[in-house]
């Protein structure tokens, strides 16, 4: 458990740097797998992380957050699979957004990956 949300912790903290400091990257990634049609690997993706955070959920004292991510991230995943076509036109208004907008989720990023180490971190004995 502790293992699965540190490494989830850890993935969202890189992602959130990566993000901050090279926003033009990321960018390109998105451009990249819209136009070959493959936004449903990111819910798949997001459909392994809800489901193995709800799995561990009962062994944090941070249930309310790890509930909330789990259900969010499984939800979002679930769209993501059953909608990405429709989800094309999403990701183009993504892609026409400034630096800075890119750089505010940076942070969120950084703070869900903060989350997650704290779930990590306070665990039930």
């Amino acid at each position: 458990m502790i293992i699965c949300y540190l490494g989830f912790a850890v993935l969202f903290i890189l992602l959130g740097i990566v993000l901050f400091i090279f926003p033009d990257s990321v960018k390109s990634l998105i451009a990249v797998l819209v136009k070959r049609n493959q936004l449903f690997v990111i819910g798949i993706v997001e459909i392994g992380i809800g489901l193995a955070t709800l799995y561990y959920r009962h062994h944090s004292r941070l249930s309310v957050f790890v509930f909330l991510s789990g259900i969010l991230f499984f939800i979002d995943g679930v769209f993501y699979l059953l909608s990405s076509e429709s989800l094309r036109e999403l990701h183009q208004l993504i892609l026409n957004l400034e630096t800075r907008e890119y750089r505010y989720y940076s942070l969120f990023l950084f703070a869900l990956g903060v989350g997650y180490l704290m779930a990590g971190v306070i665990t039930v004995s």
